[in-house]
Parts: structure tokens; C-alpha cells; sequence
């Protein structure tokens, strides 16, 4: 299982598992749709998937939590819609890593002591 953190539409943080051999899939279903990867100065780090249609689907509102600890990497007035997933960076093979069990703990911390739900 690979590790990755759901920065939920509503504001809650949460660590979500992977399962490899249905990658694809379930990232899709955490985005609610196809899944569109955000560039990032991060992206030896890190790798953040969105709802390529987030922004034109009726029910996905501006993930504010996301925008604010994300955002400055979009473009001025541009927000995250709907939910976020944080992965791990791509590897030389293309695949798209999970998060460090480390990693997962420090960003919630973080959040935690930003007063943001997790």
C-alpha cells in the first residue's frame, strides 16, 4: 500500500492508503473523476492530483485548505476545486510513489498546529 493525504473538499485532512495494483482507479475515485497532476517546485517531493473537471462540476466547491497551503503554486486568483491528493514524487520509472509514513505525520502536525481539522 502507498501512502497519500486527502485534502478533503471540506477542510479535513485525512492519511488515505493505496493499493498499487489499482493505482489509477482509486485515485480517481479520491478526486471524484480523471485525475489531473498539478506541477509543483516540490516535485522531487511530493505530487498533488486534483479532479481535472473540478472546477466545472456542480458539486465541487473551492477546497480552501488546499488553496492556502498549495495555492501560491497556481496562477494569481486560480483555487484548488473539490478534493486533493498529495502523493509521493514519480520515480525513474514513472510511477508515482506514496508518502513517507514520516512525511504523512509532519504535514498533519503542521495542519494541526495551523488550527486546521484532520
Amino acid at each position: 500500500m502507498k501512502n497519500a493525504l486527502l485534502f478533503h473538499e471540506t477542510g479535513v485532512v485525512e492519511k488515505v492508503s493505496i493499493d498499487p495494483s489499482n493505482q489509477l482507479k482509486e485515485m480517481q475515485t479520491y478526486v471524484g473523476g480523471l485525475i489531473q497532476v498539478i506541477p509543483t517546485p516540490f516535485d522531487n517531493k511530493m505530487s498533488l492530483f486534483v479532479n481535472e473537471e473540478g472546477k466545472f462540476v456542480e458539486d465541487h466547491g473551492v477546497n480552501i485548505v488546499a488553496t492556502a497551503v498549495f495555492g501560491a503554486y497556481l496562477g494569481d486568483g486560480d483555487y484548488f476545486a473539490g478534493d486533493v491528493l498529495i502523493m509521493g514524487p514519480v520515480d525513474t520509472k514513472g510511477e508515482t510513489l506514496g508518502l513517507s509514513d514520516a512525511a504523512c505525520t509532519n504535514i498533519i502536525n503542521v495542519l494541526k498546529k495551523a488550527g486546521l481539522p484532520t
